[in-house]
């Protein structure tokens, strides 16, 4: 695979886009990472298209420069928070000769688990398998090539708003981009920064933003938990704002140049403009107190919701990845006093990409080139939830609709969520 494979990240208020391609040893490279701010946001969703296209053309022109080369598609990551997480089975008779477990028959029961009703403005936008039984026998991690009768799967199917995937869509597109496949970002995060052991004996991931909190839960091996915290990092620029008498933009300079959980340096002072335009002195023991007294109530924002999802006495470690707060010193000695877990900020590890910020663009990118790799060898089974045969009224404008939108998933949405 030698052509170069475009991630995006739409987050609560910027955007970043990476550019990847596989070295010789066929290995992930970063070849360049983007960003760029967007007004068209509103935690995490967009409100407006062109805007948000506006920012993402921009991230895409910078990609561009950088390796000298035109991109007419991208893979994006989309929030687990706006997502639903349903359980659900798919039950199917053991089609081939011998009773043997087939690909075939694997897929097929993987797409029975998508027949579950769900409101008509919500879509099906992935299944992730958790395990499957063999007639008697479960918890079996790959039934292929095993003998039974009856082979069950069973699934956490995704679901999300029609409106919010299809508006995601939209202002790629009007980016002069077409998407070649989404993902949740908590895979898409958990595939570069979190361990095997991790995910397997009970991990949190949650992903800072600027106005939001991604919360999501690891255990078995699998995703089983997502939630969105309606706070970010913002609420940390708003509050020296306030503090200090200084503008926004003035109040988030002084968090990324000053910013710190360290009181260490609570003597020294700093100027900065105020709301006036006057130079006024600020003490730094001053800011870092208005910094702490935040940081901790997000955290504890995220220790109750840990408590909420019935995960919280299985979870062995805390990882944090995004930028609203795992770029401060002393942040892990923070959140472990609070959260009561070990804490560790998540870092790709990739040359050019080894930041937090960057995770969920890098991680779509390593899982989008895995699934073109297994694609190259089997032809991909999971498909939309709608299929074309489903609605014979083409004079129906609410089907044709949803059929219209969910054809439109169906090339879109790739296996990378099994």
């Amino acid at each position: 695979m030698n052509e170069y494979v475009i991630g995006i990240d739409i987050g609560s208020s910027k955007i970043y886009a990476a550019v990847g391609k596989i070295d010789s040893e066929e290995n992930l490279q970063i070849m360049g990472i983007s960003s760029s701010k967007c007004e068209g946001l509103n935690k995490g969703i967009v409100i407006d298209i062109e805007s948000t296209a506006k920012s993402i053309e921009k991230c895409k022109g910078q990609l561009q420069k950088m390796v000298e080369q035109d991109f007419n598609s991208a893979y994006l990551v989309v929030p687990g928070g706006i997502c639903d997480l349903i359980e659900s089975k798919g039950v199917v008779a053991v089609s081939a000769l011998e009773n043997t477990v087939t690909h075939k028959d694997k897929d097929r029961a993987i797409e029975a688990s998508k027949f579950i009703s769900i409101t008509s403005d919500k879509e099906i936008i992935g299944v992730i398998p958790q395990d499957y039984v063999i007639d008697e026998c479960d918890k079996i991690k790959d039934p292929v090539g095993m003998c039974g009768n009856k082979l069950e799967a069973n699934v956490k199917v995704v679901t999300a708003r029609s409106s919010v995937i299809n508006n995601l869509i939209k202002s790629v597109e009007a980016a002069g981009l077409t998407v070649k496949g989404l993902e949740l970002k908590p895979i898409a995060a958990a595939s570069v920064v979190l361990s095997q052991e991790e995910k397997k004996f009970g991990a949190a991931l949650v992903d800072v933003g600027a106005e939001t909190i991604d919360l999501s839960v690891f255990s078995n091996g699998k995703l089983c938990y997502t939630s969105i915290i309606p706070f970010g990092g913002k609420a940390i620029t708003n509050d020296l704002s306030v503090g200090l008498k200084v503008s926004m933009d003035e109040a988030e300079n002084m968090k990324l140049k000053y910013g710190t959980l360290k009181k260490d340096v609570s003597n020294e002072t700093f100027t900065c403009n105020n709301i006036s335009g006057e130079f006024i002195e600020v003490k730094h023991g001053f800011l870092v107190d208005i910094i702490e007294a935040r940081v901790s109530e997000l955290l504890e924002f995220i220790k109750a919701e840990l408590e909420k999802s019935g995960y919280e006495k299985s979870i062995e470690r805390v990882i944090l990845v995004g930028g609203g707060i795992t770029l401060f010193k002393g942040i892990k000695d923070v959140g472990e006093e609070i959260l009561n877990k070990p804490v560790r900020i998540g870092l790709p590890d990739y040359i050019g990409a080894a930041s937090p910020l960057f995770s969920n663009v890098v991680g779509v990118l390593k899982n989008a080139i895995d699934e073109n790799n297994k694609s190259s060898n089997r032809k991909n089974v999971v498909s939309d939830f709608i299929d074309d045969d489903l609605y014979d009224d083409e004079d129906d404008e609410i089907y044709a609709e949803r059929k219209g939108l969910a054809k439109r998933i169906k090339n879109i949405f790739s296996n990378l969520f099994s």
